[in-house]
């Protein structure tokens, strides 16, 4: 495909003052100027921007569709601008003969998987230092954490890591526990920014990568957006909402894993004399204040995010229907930013208008929605809060000394 075609196809995916064009000197400057070492989304700095899973394609394909050898010629080309390919080539342990093939794997900007004739890796730049702390920290609490190794250049941060599968989806138990074991570990050492799209797999747990906020003053605020949004390891129970039994008995063994590995981490004598795990511990004041303050807080996120889920369904069965976005450019990003993933209007509360209101409107109107659709849907949201409100209660109750009488 020629490069007029990828733009013209990039652009026909922007939104309005959120997700700029594509010109084709942009173009031209990232395959011309080897300090250009990213081909990032052209993303407003003044509002809201949320991306979605074909801006990621089309954005990589400038960069994958290109011939193999000069994918491999550009990728050491902007190495070597940026005063890192020895390095690169030192902990490969390879020749520049070695390098075979290199492919764009980055979301909203360029990270790139090199590949050698035995090995492959990630190649990553980095806004701070926040995964070299998250690897330290993990290690201490024998937690997983990628294989990387570090490098600063000036103001620069270089992550260079192995290469990991891709996070399964899906519904059972052991995914269900994979999560939670996460999510309370995450919690723990505040790391923000835990979507679904920053974990990867290995040995049957998840491991954050791409880490760049952690231990940061307002992460509260944003652990209840992201869940609220659909984003964090609780928005799994998704799969289990179709039915109020399954989903009670999900969210009990959710919660359990979560708290044996809370137990874990809080035990001192588990992180092996780390200063950072030590604070940590002495600034959550307990296990079990622990417990109570994001149970709370996570069973009240879901809510929200259960609230929203019938306005995604009826998003997609606008689109389906024929309704061009182009006129609402809002619901166009939120459509897009939702194609394929379990987020739910992530952040949806800063944009000053009421997208639930114009989409019921719409629905009404196009698709012939009636009221009972919403009062189904609240019939069953009502089920899912009860269970929802009961799990916090259930575990202060369980924290209550036991009479004696």
């Amino acid at each position: 495909m020629d490069k007029a075609k990828q733009i013209q196809l990039f652009n026909a995916q922007c939104i309005h003052n959120r997700i700029d064009p594509y010109f084709a000197e942009d173009i031209d400057c990232f395959y011309n100027d080897s300090n250009e070492f990213s081909l990032n989304l052209k993303r407003s700095s003044h509002g809201l921007t949320l991306y979605g899973v074909q801006h990621v394609a089309l954005r990589q394909g400038f960069f994958n569709q290109l011939p193999q050898d000069q994918r491999v010629a550009m990728l050491v080309s902007k190495l070597q601008a940026k005063g890192i390919f020895q390095w690169v080539l030192s902990e490969l342990d390879s020749q520049p003969e070695a390098l075979v093939d290199a492919l764009d794997i980055g979301k909203g900007r360029s990270i790139y998987k090199l590949i050698t004739n035995n090995d492959a890796v990630v190649v990553k730049e980095k806004p701070n230092n926040a995964q070299h702390l998250f690897n330290q920290i993990a290690a201490a609490c024998d937690r997983p954490y990628p294989k990387s190794q570090f490098k600063q250049v000036g103001s620069r941060h270089w992550e260079l890591s192995e290469c990991l599968d891709e996070a399964p989806g899906g519904d059972n138990g052991a995914l269900l526990a994979m999560h939670a074991k996460a999510a309370a570990f995450g919690d723990f050492i505040e790391l923000g920014d835990r979507h679904f799209e920053n974990y990867m797999l290995k040995d049957s747990s998840l491991i954050a990568i791409d880490v760049a906020h952690l231990m940061e003053p307002d992460n509260h605020h944003w652990t209840k957006a992201y869940i609220s949004g659909g984003l964090y390891e609780c928005c799994v129970l998704q799969h289990f909402a179709s039915d109020a039994n399954t989903f009670s008995s999900a969210l009990q063994l959710f919660f359990n894993e979560y708290e044996k590995e809370a137990r874990h981490l809080f035990d001192e004598k588990q992180c092996q004399g780390n200063e950072d795990v030590l604070a940590i511990i002495e600034k959550w004041g307990g296990c079990d204040g622990f417990l109570d303050h994001m149970r709370g807080m996570t069973c009240d996120a879901l809510q929200v995010m259960f609230e929203r889920l019938p306005y995604k369904q009826l998003l997609n069965q606008l689109v389906q229907s024929g309704l061009c976005l182009e006129g609402h450019q809002e619901l166009k990003m939120y459509y897009l930013a939702d194609e394929k993933r379990m987020s739910t209007f992530f952040r949806s509360e800063e944009l000053g208008v009421d997208i639930f209101e114009t989409i019921r409107e719409l629905a009404f109107k196009k698709l012939g929605i009636t009221q009972q659709f919403f009062v189904d849907y609240q019939r069953m949201g009502a089920q899912l809060n009860e269970i929802l409100m009961a799990l916090p209660q259930q575990r202060s109750a369980s924290n209550c000394p036991v009479s004696s009488h």
